[in-house]
């Protein structure tokens, strides 16, 4: 896979930039836990050592990070394989094994691209329950052209702040796919840069120090097809205060037509599908009893503001509700994934096959 290198205009000679590429050894898996459980893993590997996560594909409500279960364990040379998973406990200072994968790493030939697959046993720490697993590496690729991530880092020590942009890319810099990213980017860098350099201002003349001021971009691949690809950016900025902001950002875009899809695209328009998504995420957010019941109305009252970051997975729709939409910034952020089977007749003819669709 080609890595190719974030071109980012510096804000000033003072800046130190550094291209880095990113990891080979990094992998991302969808698969299946039994015959019920869907779900999705990503490891990387250092030597023999394996460190990742993995979380589970549903329907339903979660908070944002609360399906994110933690792995460690290693790969020998004949691909004999031990995942260990653990979870923080209350009154524990270490985390608490709470399950382990044992299986074998194998190596399948798609379309002449090798592909890592996993399989064997899971059991579950707290009763000896032994499930099987399968997962398959997941290589985006859509004709000649692969998507690669890249990063790009800054900082500035006068201003005393870090900039860190991991970012994807397919095909060439001036790819429509690329250009859109970058037009996401820019404007929430720009933004970044404008509010550290007020600050200093600010600070001029004074004896402390410039506080640390920080902006970082990753993203996920939550779901592909030949036809698709499906990303979500996750967006840390802090310039002080009492606390930093997140949020996020979806790229949802169809190789076909090679432009991003709208969520108005995937439905009919005399099918109601609004009225039919808005009313699950509020069933779904109100049992978790955030507080305000008219705060939670107009976060899920259907507008493209509210579900703007929407993307696909095997389980269903999901919309993710960044913090404050739908409760205070102290309850977090949050995901409603709408299963397929509530939407499949909803779906116009063309994006239909996302009801039963799968990476591949």
């Amino acid at each position: 896979m080609k890595t190719l290198i974030l071109m980012v205009t510096l804000a000033a000679a003072s800046v130190s930039a550094q291209p880095v590429l990113v990891d080979p050894s990094r992998y991302l898996l969808f698969g299946s836990l039994g015959q019920s459980y869907l779900i999705r893993m990503e490891l990387e590997r250092s030597g023999n050592s394996l460190t990742g996560r993995y979380s589970y594909e549903r329907p339903g409500v979660l908070r944002s990070g609360n399906n994110s279960i933690r792995l460690a364990g290693s790969v020998d040379a004949d691909g004999v394989l031990r995942l260990i998973e653990t979870a923080e406990v209350v009154g524990r200072e270490e985390p608490v094994p709470t399950g382990e994968f044992n299986g074998r790493v194998t190596t399948l030939t798609v379309d002449g691209q090798p592909m890592l697959h996993l399989a064997g046993t899971w059991t579950r720490a707290r009763d000896g329950r032994k499930l099987p697993f399968s997962l398959d590496q997941s290589r985006p690729l859509f004709g000649s052209l692969s998507l690669a991530s890249q990063v790009h880092t800054e900082s500035d020590q006068k201003l005393n702040s870090t900039l860190r942009l991991t970012l994807p890319r397919l095909g060439d810099g001036g790819s429509a796919f690329n250009r859109h990213l970058t037009a996401i980017v820019e404007p929430l860098t720009a933004e970044f840069r404008r509010d550290v350099a007020e600050l200093r201002r600010e600070e001029r003349g004074r004896r402390d120090e410039v506080p640390p001021s920080s902006f970082e971009i990753d993203y996920d691949i939550v779901h592909h097809r030949p036809e698709l690809v499906s990303l979500q950016l996750r967006i840390f900025v802090y310039t002080g205060g009492a606390h930093p902001n997140s949020l996020t950002r979806s790229v949802n875009w169809d190789l076909r037509l090679d432009r991003e899809i709208t969520l108005t695209d995937l439905f009919r328009p005399d099918s109601g599908f609004g009225g039919t998504i808005s009313r699950y995420c509020r069933r779904e957010l109100a049992r978790l009893n955030l507080g305000d019941p008219a705060w939670l109305d107009r976060g899920t009252a259907f507008n493209y503001e509210n579900y703007q970051r929407w993307n696909p997975t095997r389980a269903g729709l999901r919309i993710t509700f960044d913090p404050y939409q739908v409760a205070a910034y102290a309850q977090g952020a949050f995901e409603v994934t709408i299963p397929w089977t509530l939407l499949a007749t909803l779906l116009r003819p063309s994006f239909g096959p996302l009801a039963s669709s799968r990476p591949r």
